[in-house]
This record gives structure tokens, sequence and C-alpha cells, in this order.
């Protein structure tokens, strides 16, 4: 999946069952619209998920660029956007991750 902003690339990201993020200030128009543009691909290779193979067919019986996904799953590979997209703004300065670690000794945490 990639995604632009007013024409310009802003990030790509693999595997679409995962949540991603871009920053986008430096392309913004503030004074005007801006066009969010996002390209999906659902073919499938063995780093993919769900995993699968292409077989490219290079004979007169088929078109130039022919090919077939072959994969090992009973569903079929939808492409596109199906869930909530939010664009949203955060302040100049913000914690986006925390990491807590615990431990313990015998009966007591810490």
């Amino acid at each position: 999946m990639c995604q632009w902003v007013n024409g310009m690339q802003v990030m790509s990201h693999s595997g679409g069952h995962l949540p991603f993020e871009a920053q986008v200030n430096s392309v913004l128009n503030f004074t005007s619209s801006n066009r969010i543009t996002v390209a999906v691909n659902n073919t499938l290779t063995p780093h993919t998920l769900p995993p699968g193979s292409i077989t490219y067919y290079n004979n007169s019986h088929y078109p130039p660029g022919y090919f077939v996904q072959n994969y090992q799953f009973d569903f079929f590979n939808y492409a596109g956007i199906h869930r909530h997209i939010q664009l949203y703004t955060t302040p100049l300065r913000y914690i986006d991750d925390i990491t807590v670690n615990t431990d313990f000794s015998r009966s007591q945490g810490f």
C-alpha cells in the first residue's frame, strides 16, 4: 500500500492487516484543499499475509505481463480499504509509544 498527499508519496506499507501512519506536514496546503491518494495491491508473494506465489505466462497464448496468483486458502483475496480511516493531528510534542516493564521477586511485584 502506498499513500500520497498532493502528489507527493509520504509512505508505503506492506501488510494491509496492520495499522500504519505517516507524517504529512511538509506536503500539506494549509490555505487550500488537499488530496489524499491511497493505492492498494493484493498481489500475493511468499512474504504477504496471506502467502502465495505468482506464475507468469510468457508465451503467445497470453497477453504480455499475464500472470496467475497461486494460493492455498479458501477465500477471495479482496483488495481495497475495508476499515475506517482517521486523519488526525497531534501537538508538536507528544508521546506516541510507551513501554512499562514489570517484574516480581517472590511475592512482591515492582
